[in-house]
């Protein structure tokens, strides 16, 4: 992936957000990316001792923050505040080549907001334009039962669990 991508995950259920967290930040790992996971619930940062994602070669882990935390202010999103927060990780000016930051992005703090779809929006295109001029890569991942989608199977009649991931812009 390259710098300035930013995509979505959709997922049906936890065992799926997390297949596509840990490879996510895995990958990042491997290739000695900073690693950033915004999480919905602290708990859920608690999985990052996940076979496969734990301490880089030269002893750094993913830092964990509350997703809610780094994006609203006064319990309202704030693209100042979530943009600020991606430049100040994406940037560190002792750094003559910064490594590409990696920020996983859990979804359901913004979808519990009564302007879900304005702030949506809204922070869809701020985080598109932000990760656009970092060095950076930006996976947020929606789970698909809180927007009400459902994957339809037409030849069983029948909904079934699906993952998909798609540019978010």
């Amino acid at each position: 992936m390259r710098a300035g991508t930013h995509w979505c995950a959709l997922y049906s259920d936890p065992a799926e957000r997390e297949r596509a967290r840990f490879a996510f930040l895995r990958e990042g790992q491997r290739r000695g990316d900073r690693c950033v996971s915004l999480v919905d619930h602290l708990d859920g940062a608690l999985a990052l001792d996940h076979p496969g994602v734990g301490r880089t070669a030269d002893g750094h882990r993913p830092a964990v923050h509350r997703a809610s935390d780094v994006c609203l202010r006064a319990g309202q999103f704030s693209a100042d505040r979530m943009t600020s927060f991606l430049t100040d990780r994406a940037h560190r000016p002792a750094e003559t080549r910064p490594p590409l930051l990696r920020v996983s992005v859990e979804m359901g703090w913004l979808l519990r907001q009564p302007r879900a779809v304005d702030d949506l929006l809204l922070y869809e295109s701020t985080t598109h334009q932000a990760v656009e001029q970092l060095s950076a890569v930006v996976m947020c991942v929606y789970d698909l039962p809180s927007l009400g989608w459902r994957c339809w199977w037409p030849r069983s009649g029948r909904t079934k669990r699906c993952s998909w991931t798609a540019p978010c812009w």
